[in-house]
């Protein structure tokens, strides 16, 4: 599987929570300037004292408002739409972010037909211009909540079926070729690092199953649980996996007094299996094996 050919492996620090928490108080901090410049020199729209008359949308006031939103419209959807072509997703992410960004150029668009177009002005009286935007919020809501919803009260109804009990997980997982098909669908899902550390795990059990017992494990095998700790465990590791906090913090106690056993990741190993049984797998069996053992996601 090389996961240097997968979009969201290659762009993944764009998605943690530093960096969106960043690029959110960024464009805050670029809107708020925007709005105390124009504050500091507007003779109409000033918030203290209220001085607002006439129609409250024209006025160069309001330039900045239109141009960071045809910047949105005109260079940040194309762009992200072209990004996101050959993404494909388990969960329909990619589907909801199509749909908005197609609504909110649509949305944009005739917003500003209906406000220029002298034609249109009984029109507004009865449907004014800034309802398109409203009109794009209920749409983009069925796409991101109502259907995703739907999906998952369909997905609930049929959990108990064959295909998901969990002898049939534990041959897939048993099969190399087969579970290398689910690695790269667990791409799709965004969960590869479990399928990962699940994999990683089983290799190190196999190659140590004479050793177990021994009170003082060769220098290879301590490398190898370092590496993996590292790789899966510590803050900010490059597949950090979503364990529970005792987990995690039970894990990092018995690094810290240097009780390093091969039992060290049993519990984490437990919790990672539970985790690809209950959640990717059933979504691995919905969308079927069919062309994904040709496909480098």
């Amino acid at each position: 599987m090389v996961l240097d050919e997968n979009w969201y492996y290659k762009h993944r620090e764009k998605f943690t929570t530093k960096y969106i928490v960043r690029l959110i108080i960024g464009a805050l901090a670029f809107q708020m300037a925007l709005t105390l410049l124009v504050q500091a020199f507007t003779t109409k729209f000033q918030i203290t004292p209220t001085m607002a008359l006439g129609n409250c949308l024209v006025g160069w006031e309001f330039i900045p408002v239109y141009l960071t939103s045809a910047f949105y419209v005109f260079v940040l959807c194309p762009l992200f739409i072209t990004w996101l072509r050959g993404v494909n997703d388990a969960y329909g992410i990619k589907r909801e972010l199509m749909a908005d960004f197609t609504l909110g150029v649509t949305a944009f668009i005739l917003y500003i037909l209906f406000a220029a177009l002298p034609s249109l002005k009984d029109t507004i009286k009865v449907f004014p211009a800034a309802h398109w935007s409203v009109v794009a919020l209920m749409i983009s809501h069925i796409f991101s909540i109502v259907l995703p919803t739907i999906d998952a009260l369909r997905g609930g109804a049929s959990s108990g079926s064959k295909n998901s009990k969990m002898s049939s997980f534990d041959s897939m997982v048993e099969d190399p070729q087969q579970f290398e098909v689910f690695k790269r669908f667990s791409l799709r899902d965004f969960s590869v690092e479990n399928a990962l550390f699940f994999e990683r795990i089983q290799k190190l059990r196999y190659k140590t199953q004479d050793l177990v017992g021994m009170e003082e494990l060769p220098t290879w095998v301590i490398l190898e649980i370092n590496s993996i700790y590292n790789t899966f465990i510590a803050v900010d590791s490059e597949f950090e996996l979503n364990l529970e906090a005792s987990t995690v913090r039970e894990i990092r106690r018995r690094f810290q007094t240097n009780a390093i056993h091969l039992d060290i990741f049993d519990r984490s190993f437990k919790e990672i299996r539970t985790l690809m049984f209950r959640y990717t797998y059933p979504r691995f069996i919905k969308m079927g094996q069919k062309s994904l053992a040709e496909t480098i996601i």
